[in-house]
């Protein structure tokens, strides 16, 4: 399963900004198709963040996993 999270403007510094929106449409994601006990993306197998340049100005990335219950 993946998702794209919001672009972030290059320019911006905020550390991990681009990952955390990526990580944050990958738990919407995971909470609407496998249900909010696979939403966790601290308990995800496989997980992979691909960060790309949409422009010139922005930045965005994709975050990819495979849903998992805590502890499993």
């Amino acid at each position: 399963m993946s998702a794209k999270g919001k672009p972030v403007h290059f320019l911006d510094k905020t550390p991990g900004k681009k990952e955390k929106n990526a990580i944050v449409a990958w738990e919407s994601l995971a909470r609407e198709k496998a249900g909010a006990l696979y939403a966790h993306w601290n308990y995800a197998a496989d997980k992979k963040i691909e960060c790309y340049h949409l422009n010139r100005s922005y930045m965005q990335c994709q975050a990819s996993a495979t849903p998992c219950l805590p502890g499993k």
